[in-house]
């Protein structure tokens, strides 16, 4: 289970995320069924390249898996438009979602090399999020990222996430 400030880092991007899409029922068994064990798995690497033109990567950082639902859909049409990044600010704290939302992902941290892996997943749709922070001097810098990602039976599916 998530923390609630984690989730809202993670999840939410500490962004307010109104959606109009509500997680019923219907939504919470079809997620319920898709985060059941497979024989599928998803794994890559999560970075971004700031604007200095360095690279910062999720080392040590969590990354969640989120079956790919209507209200998912909404949420991550909400907080990040149409980008694939969305800058974290900490005094933003609001909504991390519904809690059935919230219990139905999973969360892996990233190795040292950034590279992480979801195994025994379940072929289908999903959303893959990951959190990357760094620090200069005395500024504190962080990012949620996400991509869509289909995980095929039998497969392994490979993923770039990088914010673009």
């Amino acid at each position: 289970m998530l923390h609630a400030s984690l989730a809202c880092l993670l999840l939410g991007g500490c962004v307010t995320a109104q959606t109009r899409a509500a997680f019923d029922a219907t939504q919470e068994s079809a997620a319920a069924r898709q985060m059941q064990p497979g024989d599928a798995a998803i794994r890559g690497n999560a970075f971004i390249h700031a604007d200095t033109g360095r690279t910062y990567t999720a080392a040590g950082d969590w990354v969640t898996l989120i079956p790919v639902t209507a209200y998912a859909e909404e949420r991550m049409r909400v907080l990040f438009g149409p980008r694939h990044r969305r800058e974290v600010t900490w005094l933003n704290r609001t909504d991390a979602g519904d809690p059935r939302y919230l219990a139905l992902t999973r969360q892996v941290k990233a190795n040292i090399h950034s590279r992480f892996e979801f195994e025994n997943v379940r072929p289908g749709p999903y959303f893959v999020t990951a959190f990357v922070q760094w620090q200069r001097a005395d500024e504190k810098f962080a990012y949620l990222i996400y991509d869509r990602v289909e995980a095929k039976a039998g497969e392994t599916t490979e993923v770039v996430l990088s914010g673009n």
